[in-house]
């Protein structure tokens, strides 16, 4: 079975694998982290690019790239089956089943990304080993062709970061001229363009928060949290419960005191649905609670509990409005 592996690794990933293959592999996935490691970096490279055309020597300079990313204790325990699975992949090639009839320039392998719908959420891992959580409605891209010298992120919504620690090469999120850069820590950015602002929070470690139109920067310690207002461009630090702003993670939306249009916000982009009413109706009117994977009907009738209001659901449309007093 072992001489027989790497064989079955290289369908698995290929989209070749019968029943049994992918029973051995999820069965080995279970038993052994490291394998289950090794399969999550080679499923992201097999992946990557997978519309464009492949020759065997942009599959060699990819290779290279990625064994480059990996920290030293790790090469060595991947790198057997990485190169067994390229051994696999050159056959497969020569067999012609991978055959393309046009070759992909290798010195530009363009960008990576990932994309999350509204309403739907997903987790990854970088070719470096870091982890990332991504919220609905996140894009996650890099360049490929950079990835190696640096490890530059550009981010659009919310993802949390597990960094693989790295001093030689920092970790830096892009997003809405802000730099978040740091060496490896754990922390969560949450920066949708709809909302004009972007949200750092610091789980472990330490980051560095700059704006890139600014010689400004802040360094954040566990447990602290920065506003970044694309406005008036304002800066506000405060300290939060971190675990708080990771729930959502678990399909858990936590809030305290929320503003109702930041509230309506994220209900929004975690339902995927639109929700009308009358801002002025709920000026001044803040929401805390916890939202633990409930369904959109639940969560109105959870909301009404501490927030009178009548509301109507139409498929992705929903109407809201506050039940007044009668002596108001």
């Amino acid at each position: 079975m072992k001489r027989d592996m790497h064989k079955i690794v290289g369908r698995y990933l290929s989209g070749e694998a019968n029943s049994n293959d992918k029973e051995v592999v999820e069965a080995r996935r279970k038993e052994s982290g490291e394998f289950n490691d090794g399969i999550e970096r080679l499923k992201w490279y097999w992946e990557l690019k997978e519309s464009a055309p492949v020759s065997t020597s942009s599959f060699k300079e990819k290779l290279k790239v990625r064994m480059r990313l990996l920290p030293d204790y790790q090469r060595a325990n991947v790198r057997m089956i990485w190169w067994k699975v390229a051994a696999v992949f050159f056959l497969l090639l020569s067999l012609g089943s991978l055959f393309y009839t046009s070759f992909y320039d290798a010195r530009d392998l363009g960008m990576a990304q990932v994309i999350t719908q509204a309403g739907q959420r997903s987790q990854t891992v970088l070719p470096d080993g870091t982890k990332v959580w991504l919220n609905p409605g996140t894009r996650l891209a890099y360049d490929l062709n950079k990835w190696g010298d640096t490890r530059d992120i550009q981010l659009s919504g919310e993802a949390y970061f597990n960094v693989t620690h790295n001093e030689k090469m920092p970790f830096v999120v892009n997003t809405q001229g802000v730099d978040i850069q740091v060496l490896g820590t754990s922390f969560n950015v949450r920066s949708y363009e709809a909302e004009k602002r972007v949200e750092t929070t610091l789980v472990e470690g330490r980051v560095l928060v700059s704006l890139q139109e600014e010689n400004k920067g802040v360094i954040l310690k566990p447990g602290e949290k920065l506003v970044y207002s694309t406005q008036d461009k304002g800066l506000d630090k405060s300290r939060i419960d971190p675990q708080a702003v990771l729930a959502w993670r678990d399909g858990k939306l936590v809030f305290k005191r929320t503003p109702f249009s930041q509230f309506v916000e994220k209900l929004e982009q975690y339902y995927d649905v639109t929700i009308g009413y009358n801002p002025e109706d709920f000026v001044g009117i803040h929401y805390s609670g916890t939202l633990d994977n409930l369904k959109i009907e639940q969560v109105f009738e959870v909301i009404n509990v501490t927030i009178p209001l009548n509301y109507r659901i139409n498929n992705d449309s929903i109407q809201i409005s506050v039940i007044k007093r009668k002596n108001q």
